[in-house]
């Protein structure tokens, strides 16, 4: 009896222990429902131009909610000329678009030049959040994207890709702070990408490609991490 009893203490140790030792891997809600497509038009009488990128829902508010994408997608025109001024900001149109296809008006509600990122506001827009993670990737750790490539998206198509992290890197070789740095990604992407999560295996926002190597596009750049949780941490926290 005491010799069956051992075992059946053991076998339930081993159970919790077992279970302790597994990740938890009860993902958020379907991050396909928080993603979006950007629309973005700008003329200012001079220079004109339109196009489309990606994005993500990282808060929602009543009424609304609060959108994650490139800067180089919600200021067309003078992103990496010149700092905006509100003149400029009026020349651009945004709008997003669910996948349930329902568009929305948006507007620019804050952005960061530095490491290309940008917040827009959109009202009306209710749908799941992309929660951020509460830490950053590990070196190749597995990651998924959701993007509309080349304006790929819709009701019925929404592109997925899946990767790995491959580490950080610098802008330039010369300017080594913390600040330039860009995290990398071996995630394929093309033009509309711009603006798009990365997720780890728990559905939580780790990255956002806004670029890729000009001669490998299977390769993608991104904010870092912590730059992003920086970034939303200074504009949301007050919300």
């Amino acid at each position: 009896m005491k010799k069956l009893f051992h075992k059946i203490a053991f076998f339930l140790i081993a159970i919790a222990l077992a279970f302790f030792a597994t990740p938890c891997k009860i993902a958020q809600a379907n991050p396909k429902n928080s993603f979006v497509q950007v629309f973005f038009e700008y003329s200012n009488g001079i220079f004109s131009g339109a196009g489309t990128g990606s994005g993500s829902i990282v808060k929602s508010v009543k009424g609304g909610g609060y959108v994650l994408t490139a800067a180089h997608v919600c200021l067309p025109g003078v992103f990496r000329f010149k700092e905006p001024v509100p003149l400029d900001l009026m020349n651009i149109q945004l709008s997003v678009l669910d996948n349930d296809n329902k568009f929305y008006e948006a507007e620019i509600y804050g952005f960061e030049i530095r490491n290309d990122l940008c917040l827009l506001y959109v009202k009306d827009i209710d749908k799941p959040t992309l929660k951020i993670a509460r830490k950053g990737p590990r070196n190749h750790e597995n990651v998924a994207n959701i993007a509309a490539p080349l304006g790929m998206f819709g009701e019925a198509l929404m592109p997925y890709f899946e990767g790995h992290y491959l580490g950080t890197t610098y802008m330039n070789w010369f300017d080594l702070m913390e600040s330039r740095k860009m995290a990398v990604y071996s995630v394929p992407a093309a033009g509309g990408s711009s603006g798009s999560p990365v997720l780890n295996q728990y559905n939580r926002l780790i990255g956002m490609i806004h670029s890729v190597y000009p001669d490998m596009h299977h390769l993608s750049l991104s904010p870092t991490w912590k730059q992003i949780d920086l970034f939303l941490k200074r504009q949301l926290d007050d919300l």
